[in-house]
């Protein structure tokens, strides 16, 4: 519309319109600093995978199944001593490394102490 009447004013038809036409900035689009995360397809497989054992098949190929809960809390009873046990071992070890005297050299390997004399001392 502005190009209009501009192109019929006489004085101004030779002109340039840029003063009259409104100026307009590009928008650009912002640049994606992140690119975008491409996921590999996985290969197609026609069969779902094996389902995984339940607790109960678990029991019955353990043998566990049929037991009784008295037996059970027997065995479970005898499990924690056998590993209080092996722990129990492993501490006294551990207390009885502090009274072992260190390997000592023989008497031909031995290093003699230097003794401060009183010539060192007052200097």
């Amino acid at each position: 519309m502005v190009k209009r009447e501009l192109a019929k004013d006489p004085l101004l038809k030779n002109e340039s319109w840029d003063r009259f036409l409104p100026n307009y900035k590009k928008r650009s689009l912002s640049k994606r600093l992140k690119p975008h995360k491409v996921s590999e397809k996985k290969p197609y497989t026609p069969f779902p995978p094996a389902a995984e054992p339940s607790k109960v098949d678990m029991q019955l190929e353990a043998g566990e199944y049929h037991i009784g809960r008295d037996a059970k809390k027997r065995i479970a009873q005898e499990e924690r001593l056998e590993k209080q046990k092996v722990k129990k071992e492993e501490k006294k070890r551990e207390r009885e490394k502090e009274f072992i005297a260190p390997d000592e050299p023989a008497d031909g390997e031995r290093k003699k102490k230097k003794r401060k004399t009183k010539v060192q001392d007052e200097e």
